[in-house]
């Protein structure tokens, strides 16, 4: 997956960011995956 962050990143644009989040799963098993965030807005 690392091979394709640049242009998924890319793909998303200036408007959202990626970010490391912590997620629970349906078998309330906790993982970490990235998920892309809205920027803030100035």
């Amino acid at each position: 997956m690392h091979n394709h962050w640049d242009a998924l990143d890319q793909f998303e644009g200036e408007e959202y960011q990626r970010t490391l989040a912590a997620i629970t799963l349906d078998s309330g098993e906790q993982v970490d995956a990235f998920v892309y965030a809205l920027n803030a807005i100035p």
